[in-house]
């Protein structure tokens, strides 16, 4: 008997229905990465923000009983109690401001002071002839800002400029600029003028320090070091700088002193204080040693050294050939103190600054960029984020986050538990023990670690942790510098 060929007929719509089905489901795994967004269809949550179509990371593995701690995973922010406090009174603030100690010997405070809640204590610094204004005249702010400018992920950096009001006092090192008159000085906690007509849009402050502790000040591409009265030019270079953070930094952030880092034919290694080399420079970018631990670079990965310079972790760049994904680790887009904390160990924990780029097959040409910061812990393991939150900053063990989407921001400690609620409007990363929060209205207040208040939430200015000093005002009392009084009795 003949046999009947299937009918041309038949065989269309079966392959059809598998060409739609197929497509169907390259749809479904591509919304599912954030190529594109369908506005009836909510988006599963990653659980770490900016990072769609991104692995969530497994849970680490505890440490020993006396390594570092390291942070929790899966812990939400439920039932926390906030600390908003009534505005005082005109009175009750200059009777807070006169309940602080007046420091007694300000030439024995301690530059590299933390702050330690119960053990620690701040003190006001007798200084005349402060501004009682909060601002006078106006500044250049200049801003990097890291564009992408085509599909084969080249990038270039530019610098931008906003006017501003300028504060009649900043800090500076530890130092204090005061406006007087038209002009500005520049004093040391005493009180003691060290400059007169000091000019900060020619030399600006840029928070970084020399070998001997100097803060650095730039002016047109160089950079000079504060001295006996004088600006005195520096060989620090713009390319010294590349990966640094142009805000305040404590003395000795991010460098415990047993190591240093060179540079040789483009590419970075590590010598001993003494001189005595230990490595060969073959590191794209090399970090010092803090708690025992390195960050180095190579092309495709990011390596956790020990004190002997040996790899203790190997971190690869991600790539997935399927989607074309290419990652880096890269420079920070702003070098604000958002990234505090970056590429040096504290607590145990350390900071990667990340870019994924997420193309498509070149038919649908459509690239879409993630930057992140990811947090890791000694042992090159990724930590997870509490669902919907981004990391801000991290540094002093705490973790600086803020709800996705949202203006609110908290804290946790690198243990996994929350210290403040997630409620405020503005909020920076921890200096030698100590933020500045903010709400909606404007207002500021300091905490400490363990999120209680060191200064109430009614100043309109209160600056970050300058060497132990802060400065802060409201209208009622004008400028007032603080002190981190370590040498506390009871």
């Amino acid at each position: 008997m003949k046999k009947t060929s299937p009918r041309r007929a038949d065989i269309l719509p079966r392959a059809l229905g598998a060409v739609l089905l197929l497509f169907l489901a390259l749809a479904v795994i591509l919304w599912f990465c954030g190529v594109y967004d369908i506005s009836f269809l909510p988006r599963p949550d990653s659980g770490n923000a900016d990072t769609s179509g991104e692995d969530t990371a497994p849970e680490p593995t505890p440490p020993p009983a006396d390594a570092s701690p390291y942070l929790a995973v899966g812990i939400s922010a439920n039932d926390l109690i906030g600390c908003e406090e009534a505005l005082p009174s005109a009175p009750e603030l200059l009777a807070l401001l006169a309940s602080f100690p007046v420091c007694a010997d300000p030439t024995a405070l301690d530059a590299a002071a933390t702050f330690h809640g119960a053990d620690s204590r701040l003190v006001r610094l007798a200084i005349d002839g402060l501004p009682k204004t909060r601002y006078t005249g106006t500044k250049e702010v200049r801003t990097v800002v890291k564009t992408v400018l085509d599909d084969k992920y080249r990038t270039e950096f530019a610098e931008e400029y906003r006017t501003q009001e300028r504060q009649s006092v900043m800090l500076a090192g530890g130092w204090i600029i005061a406006a007087q008159g038209d002009s500005f000085s520049v004093l040391d906690s005493t009180g003691k003028t060290l400059l007169q007509n000091y000019d900060p849009e020619k030399f600006a402050p840029t928070g970084l320090s020399d070998g001997q502790g100097h803060i650095l000040f730039q002016n047109d591409g160089a950079y000079y070091a504060l001295r006996d009265g004088a600006f005195h030019k520096t060989e620090v270079s713009e390319e010294d700088l590349k990966w640094a953070l142009l805000c305040e930094l404590p003395l000795g952030y991010g460098d415990d002193g047993t190591s240093t880092v060179y540079v040789e034919n483009g590419l970075y290694g590590y010598k001993t204080p003494s001189g005595e080399t230990k490595t060969e420079a073959k590191y794209l970018r090399a970090f010092p040693h803090h708690e025992g631990l390195a960050i180095a670079y190579e092309r495709k990965n990011v390596l956790i050294l020990d004190e002997n310079y040996e790899t203790v972790a190997t971190i690869p760049y991600e790539t997935d050939d399927v989607f074309l994904t290419y990652a880096e680790v890269t420079v920070p887009h702003t070098f604000g103190e958002e990234f505090y904390g970056l590429n040096t160990f504290d607590h145990g924990l350390t900071v990667f600054r990340t870019r994924r780029n997420l193309r498509t097959y070149r038919v649908f040409n459509y690239t879409k960029i993630y930057d992140d910061s990811r947090l890791y812990n000694r042992y090159g393991e990724l930590i997870s984020l509490p669902q919907g939150y981004e990391l801000r900053g991290y540094a002093n063990g705490m973790l600086l986050l803020q709800k996705s989407g949202e203006d609110r921001y908290g804290y946790m400690d690198c243990y996994g538990n929350w210290v403040t609620d997630p409620y405020f409007s503005y909020a920076t990363p921890f200096y030698q023990g100590l933020a500045v929060v903010g709400e909606k209205d404007g207002k500021k207040a300091l905490i400490d670690t363990t999120g209680n208040t060191v200064l109430p939430m009614c100043f309109s200015e209160i600056s970050v942790v300058s060497r132990g000093l802060i400065c802060a005002y409201e209208q009622t009392c004008g400028w007032v510098i603080f002190a981190i009084d370590e040498a506390r009795t009871n």
